[in-house]
């Protein structure tokens, strides 16, 4: 079955069979794949892990004449977007993106298009997925996907560190990128006169509406190697010197102000760790899971999906995961109560999270009352919401006494009765059957282990 994300290629596309993801090459492009396995550069990136490594299959050609051969990718275990990484992922995509592009240019070759969609995450380490976009360099042909990069890349990556960091969000509602001019309008003035932000976001956006209004200038300038190399260098330097400006948010520091004891602590990932054991989950998605420190629990095991919706509580998570290599832990940005929809086209071309994530466990610890208190979700349309994703189901009830409920907006008083215990297990007995409910030392907290029923 083709990927609706496949139409805008014509050198190939992606579909899926017997539940792996194949990529189909069409013959137009064979000399640019040729090219691209013969000079050394697909070896050379694979080797490096910088680019998904494949082989070919040919036994499992579509019937289609336009098709060469066919490659099975190594398998991404989920995949994800830009709107969906912390400011560091979208920053290390644009970095891995331009030392393609260096080392393109230097083996006789260019990326002919450079979105973030091409970059995926294996837990911290980003990989370029998109073996089609290498097409050999002409002397004196420009970088067709610049403005692309800046877009997907550089104008989000420059309003986030200014303090917008809901700036990422925007690119739900521009599939192609942030708008130049939007971006440079956004940026506070002095930030707008750094040199490579004047030249690839401001002075950039100015060129491009110039050409859209049919004035002077040309948008397919010529531009030889040398000067190509200097402008990826220029690039390079801008989104490197792109660094957040603050260090706290609501919840970046959720656990120096937490309510454990070192003993409930300790209890708590103990049971943790008995619970992973029992249920042996290859997929783990973790729902408010902070700075991951209880994802840490499941990923020696387990593939874990480790989400927040605080933009630097995932910050913190990816850059613990990067100083630990962990290929198994993968931090994301999200929302439960509003999850990433689908867009695009036929809202298909990017699908919806929950399409994307087939966890055979979730993990909610301390977040329910969160969504209880802040959005008004009532018990039963969480488990609800579980049971439609995953078998298994981690849960951490606080009770209504519990001093961080005490921080949270008050509740109506009718909603408040239905805040305790016995309601929580009768709306979660309507899908799940109860393994394990173990109390946490030290707490009034309890941690239950549920199992979906057939």
């Amino acid at each position: 079955m083709k990927e609706e994300s496949s139409f805008r290629d014509a050198s190939g596309f992606v579909f899926r069979d017997r539940g792996e993801v194949l990529r189909a090459v069409n013959k137009v492009y064979q000399p640019d794949f040729d090219f691209f396995i013969q000079s050394g550069l697909y070896a050379e990136l694979a080797n490096d892990h910088k680019v998904v490594a494949h082989e070919m299959v040919w036994q499992r050609k579509p019937a289609e004449e336009s098709i060469a051969f066919v490659l099975r990718p190594d398998q991404i275990p989920v995949i994800t977007y830009p709107y969906e990484w912390s400011f560091g992922q979208l920053k290390d995509a644009a970095l891995l993106t331009l030392e393609i592009q260096k080392r393109s240019l230097e083996k006789g070759m260019i990326l002919k298009d450079a979105s973030a969609y091409n970059v995926q995450f294996i837990g911290s380490r980003p990989v370029f997925i998109d073996t089609l976009s290498f097409e050999q360099y002409r002397e004196g042909m420009p970088w067709m996907a610049y403005r692309q990069f800046c877009q997907h890349f550089l104008a989000p990556l420059c309003l986030m560190s200014q303090h917008f960091l809901l700036a990422e969000s925007l690119l739900k509602s521009n599939l192609d990128g942030i708008p130049l001019d939007v971006a440079s309008a956004l940026l506070p003035i002095k930030n707008k006169f750094r040199l490579g932000v004047f030249t690839h976001l401001v002075l950039h956006g100015k060129m491009i509406g110039r050409f859209a209004e049919g004035r002077s200038g040309t948008a397919t300038q010529k531009i030889n190697k040398r000067q190509l190399l200097a402008l990826t260098d220029s690039l390079t330097s801008t989104v490197a010197g792109c660094h957040l400006k603050f260090s706290k948010t609501v919840w970046s520091h959720y656990y120096q102000n937490t309510n454990y004891s070192s003993a409930a602590e300790e209890h708590k990932v103990e049971i943790l760790k008995k619970f992973c054991r029992q249920i042996n989950p290859q997929l783990v998605l973790g729902i408010g899971a902070n700075n991951g420190r209880y994802s840490r629990v499941f990923s020696p095991q387990a593939y874990v999906l480790s989400t927040d919706v605080d933009f630097l509580a995932v910050e913190q998570n990816y850059i613990q995961a990067k100083k630990e290599n962990d290929e198994r832990l993968l931090p994301l940005v999200l929302d439960i109560a509003n999850p990433s929809p689908g867009i695009g086209w036929k809202n298909l071309e990017r699908s919806a999270f929950l399409q994307r994530a087939k966890p055979d466990l979730i993990v909610m610890l301390a977040v329910v009352h969160h969504l209880v208190h802040t959005h008004h979700i009532h018990f039963g349309m969480l488990a609800q919401l579980a049971a439609s994703l995953a078998p298994y189901l981690i849960i951490e009830f606080v009770p209504p006494d519990d001093s961080q409920i005490k921080k949270l907006p008050s509740l109506p008083p009718a909603k408040q009765e239905m805040y305790n215990e016995a309601c929580f297990e009768k709306e979660f007995d309507n899908y799940y059957s109860p393994l394990q409910k173990i109390k946490i030392n030290d707490s009034g907290r309890i941690l239950y282990l549920f199992q979906r029923k057939a």
